[in-house]
């Protein structure tokens, strides 16, 4: 009774194979994704429940710190964001291009240690309670991001996120 069934959910996921550059001066996004508007033509009412996210670095020495961050349009806003469809069968977007990123709450963070080339995993552990929607006027979609930053050089750091889709 009640709860919460992701285990009736579409499986999907995206990763930035081919990286992004990071530097220990700013937070960079490195993979996002949100709601699509129209799914076929219709207007996307589908849910979104971000799952796991998974993160690569290489640089020697290049210990990385990522943040998981969540947020509506007008609270976390990405520059130069370039909003793909993921595939024909996804209900989401993807974006690969954003340059930085402002606001947004945080709903998970880690470390990926320094060697010539670590890997991190949050499997299973971000919260099903943080739903990607539209807004009620199907104008605009909920947004997460996983930016990167590194702690004492510049790091090559790619990122993957698995969801589930409700439609």
């Amino acid at each position: 009774e009640g709860g919460f069934e992701e285990d009736r959910s579409y499986a999907a996921s995206v990763y930035n194979y081919t990286g992004k550059a990071i530097s220990n001066t700013a937070w960079t996004p490195v993979v996002s994704i949100r709601p699509a508007l129209f799914y076929n033509g219709v207007p996307n009412r589908g849910l979104i429940i971000p799952r796991s996210v998974s993160l690569h670095a290489t640089g020697n020495n290049g210990d990385v710190h990522y943040r998981v961050i969540i947020g509506n349009p007008g609270i976390l806003s990405l520059t130069g964001a370039v909003w793909t469809a993921v595939n024909q069968y996804s209900i989401a977007q993807v974006d690969t291009s954003a340059t930085a990123f402002t606001g947004g709450r945080d709903i998970d963070n880690g470390f990926v240690p320094a060697t010539t080339q670590s890997r991190t995993e949050t499997q299973g552990q971000l919260s099903n309670r943080v739903p990607l929607t539209l807004n009620i006027a199907g104008t605009a979609s909920t947004i997460c991001t996983v930016v990167a930053r590194g702690l004492t050089t510049t790091s090559t750091v790619r990122a993957g996120i698995n969801w589930g889709e409700f439609w």
